[in-house]
């Protein structure tokens, strides 16, 4: 799998939020060049599960290891209830609301992102958030972003060959 590294590293760098240093930004990039040359390297950068996953989907190969290398950047869960949890818990004062067990507002996963955009638009209007496709590990996955970056990292994505969306269209 030949990956544009330039690429790479802007998209590593816009989904961390520009808060790593550069040299960072290169190792990460070379793990994950390196991790891609087979399911024999992804097993050995990251773990024994994830040979297998690399084996069935090649093409979620990339996004496996993204999420591994920015795991606290990542919102990752079965549930929205599990997703919202991880969006509040990546601000230190989210000024959000709990997830709404009791009377919730929506009753289907495009409603949900509906209410979670109105409610991070309401308290954090700098960010946004996109979900990627193709993790086989959990039902969601998405991440928290700079709104100024939405575009530019929507088609760093497509470059690259992953599948991901703003998760409002």
């Amino acid at each position: 799998m030949s990956i544009n590294k330039t690429a790479l590293i802007r998209l590593l760098d816009l989904l961390a939020n520009c808060e790593q240093p550069a040299h960072s930004l290169q190792e990460i990039a070379d793990r994950i060049i390196e991790a891609l040359e087979s399911p024999q390297a992804m097993q050995a950068a990251y773990g024994p599960d994830t040979q297998a996953l690399a084996a069935e989907n090649p093409a979620s190969s990339l996004l496996l290891a993204l999420s591994y290398e920015l795991d606290d950047y990542f919102a990752l869960g079965d549930s929205v209830d599990e997703i919202w949890e991880e969006i509040l818990a990546a601000f230190e004062t989210p000024a959000m609301p709990a997830f709404p067990y009791e009377e919730m507002p929506f009753q289907d996963i495009e409603s949900f992102f509906i209410w979670a955009n109105e409610q991070l638009q309401l308290a954090h209007p700098d960010y946004g958030l996109i979900e990627f496709a193709h993790n086989p590990e959990y039902a969601f996955q998405l991440i928290l972003i700079q709104h100024q970056y939405m575009d530019e990292i929507l088609e760093l994505c497509e470059q690259l060959g992953l599948t991901a969306a703003n998760i409002l269209e």
